[in-house]
């Protein structure tokens, strides 16, 4: 299990964008959010409070995402998939600032803009699609 926890942390860190699903009164909906993780494997981002997305979490706090680093056909999958719930947080995370900023802009400070919050998904599940290592058997991490 160490192992896939290791793997988990190294997809995280390559990975840029979470492609995340939330349910609302019109269906599901799917947002690309720039995002860090902590030592936890929970899953940070910004995202303004008004947006559809964020609204959902309010009401339906369940969410998936999807995360991938190669995307190109003639190289190798490497991805997770990812359930768990959502919460909007009062403050911004220890040292999650400091990586979103990295991931997002390349800089070391970044000043969220009015309406923009913090959000964290702790994950309950992962699928971990690793074709070098596994080929195309995915490998499962259950967090309680």
């Amino acid at each position: 299990m160490d192992d896939l926890r290791t793997l988990l942390r190294q997809i995280l860190d390559q990975g840029y964008l979470l492609s995340l699903a939330s349910v609302d009164e019109s269906g599901p909906w799917v947002s690309d959010v720039i995002y860090t993780f902590d030592g936890d494997l929970n899953l940070y981002w910004i995202s303004q409070s008004e947006s559809r997305h964020s609204k959902a979490f309010v009401t339906n706090p369940l969410a998936s995402g999807a995360i991938t680093v190669v995307e190109k056909p003639e190289g190798k999958g490497i991805g997770l998939q990812i359930s768990g719930t959502v919460r909007m947080l009062a403050q911004i995370p220890a040292n999650s600032l400091a990586l979103y900023t990295k991931k997002r802009k390349g800089e070391t400070q970044w000043i969220p803009s009015a309406g923009e919050v913090w959000y964290r998904l702790t994950p309950s599940k992962f699928d971990l699609i690793y074709e070098p290592l596994f080929g195309f058997t995915k490998k499962f991490l259950i967090l309680t």
